[in-house]
């Protein structure tokens, strides 16, 4: 996929177009960590020269320079953060998480701690675990220090079970046309600001992923031949060059067969098969 915008100013790509002032350097080195090392591109480029032709050309182009510079000099990471999950998208979820906690029988939690939460969740994708308990662990080789300084693994888990990305109303004719209906404001919130803030240049890479899950859920798929068994299938557009997800979508369809088995049962019908 090519996408031309030259008006656009550029990270670790051309010079910007002229009359531009780029970005300030602590931005472009943030932005260089979301980008191959020197040495991951040469060892793809090497000894082929489509590749090179193709990485070569490739940048990443701020569609709002203006806000995303003010966001980033103001609160750095976190004002990035919120240039595409929005303050007030954030505060309504912040809402909704409280409501059910309420419902449980839990204390509501602050503002600080639900961005914690949302912290470790992003963490976790860094450093990847086989289990949530494991960030916890105190034995060798396993735990890590940062989540326990952050909170303990039962505030975490008592977050996780409660946060909610869409209204408490509930629809009964959208839940059964959509397998990700509880999620789907989210996801349309995430897709519509990553594409509306920046779009990678020249060439991207589109492929599909799987999100592991053993949840009771329509939108899950088996796949017996992934290494993820179980899991929600996207469709992911990026750079391809810069690792910046600019357009992420389900397929919107999924599996009834199963849903009312537990994960343990489900395991176990998939050994006998």
């Amino acid at each position: 996929m090519v996408v031309t915008m030259e008006s656009c100013p550029s990270v670790g790509g051309p010079v910007p177009p002229e009359g531009s002032n780029g970005l300030d350097n602590d931005m472009e080195t943030l932005f260089e960590i979301s980008e191959m090392s020197p040495s991951e591109v040469e060892e793809i480029q090497n000894g082929n020269s489509y590749i090179k032709e193709l990485t070569d050309g490739c940048y990443l182009s701020l569609l709002q320079p203006t806000k995303t510079k003010k966001a980033f000099r103001k609160n750095k990471e976190r004002g990035l953060f919120h240039l595409i999950f929005s303050s007030k998208f954030f505060e309504a979820c912040l809402k909704w998480t409280n409501d059910e906690l309420v419902k449980k029988g839990e204390s509501k939690v602050s503002k600080e701690k639900f961005m914690a939460y949302v912290g470790l969740e992003i963490a976790m994708s860094l450093v990847p675990l086989n289990n949530i308990r494991q960030y916890w662990e105190n034995k060798k080789f396993s735990g890590h220090q940062d989540f326990k300084d952050v909170m303990s693994r039962n505030d975490f888990q008592t977050i996780r079970g409660a946060t909610k990305f869409h209204p408490p109303e509930y629809d009964n004719e959208w839940a059964s046309k959509d397998p990700l209906w509880h999620c789907r404001p989210m996801l349309k919130h995430f897709q519509k600001n990553s594409a509306s803030h920046a779009v990678p240049v020249d060439s991207s890479a589109l492929d599909e992923n799987a999100c592991r899950t053993n949840g009771r859920t329509r939108a899950k798929s088996y796949m017996p031949m992934k290494p993820i068994r179980f899991g929600i299938r996207f469709y992911v557009c990026t750079g391809a060059r810069e690792l910046y997800n600019s357009y992420m979508a389900d397929n919107g369809t999924g599996s009834t067969k199963g849903m009312n088995m537990s994960p343990i049962q489900q395991r176990r019908r998939l050994k006998s098969t």
